[in-house]
């Protein structure tokens, strides 16, 4: 699945969909928005405070609007991505311990059932090559680390740099 796919499938098609399975690069290639729109709400916020973009801390109506439009595809892909590796999209209520946040990280990257699961049919190709191409399987296993830094780093800011 390209970026183009996993945008429309999880803001389009499966916007409020817990069923079925989500493959890695739709559950990494939403991410990837989540974060450019972020950080577009984020320069946003900033000049609307009339403060430059390092300087500005807290979060402001961009950031909400995107948040607000975001959450609920967010986690339907993120249920879907654990339906992909036969876990209850229930272990999504890890995310709310903090320290959750490292089992599901190891569970979104993990790789997907071969065949069907309890969750619905195998979304590979037929052709046993897989929806992945090569070289795009490399770019977005490089990208992983960076992604889950940037996640991590968001997350301390949100809990430890909020404003007394």
């Amino acid at each position: 699945m390209d970026f183009k796919q996993s945008i429309k499938t999880c803001l389009v098609d499966k916007y409020v969909d817990f069923n079925g399975r989500a493959s890695r690069s739709e559950y990494w290639y939403f991410f990837l928005l989540i974060m450019i729109l972020t950080l577009v709400a984020d320069i946003i916020d900033a000049s609307i405070a009339g403060v430059n973009y390092i300087e500005h801390t807290g979060y402001g109506p961009a950031w909400g609007v995107i948040t607000v439009l975001t959450i609920i595809p967010s986690i339907t892909v993120g249920v879907r991505r654990l339906h992909d590796i036969n876990k209850s999209g229930w272990f999504m209520l890890l995310f709310l311990t903090g320290v959750g946040v490292i089992p599901l990280l190891y569970w979104s990257i993990q790789v997907s059932d071969k065949g069907a699961n309890n969750y619905g049919e195998d979304h590979m190709e037929t052709n046993g090559e897989g929806i992945f191409k090569p070289l795009h399987e490399k770019h977005l296993y490089l990208s992983l680390p960076i992604l889950a830094l940037l996640t991590m780093l968001g997350l301390y800011d949100m809990v430890i740099g909020l404003p007394a």
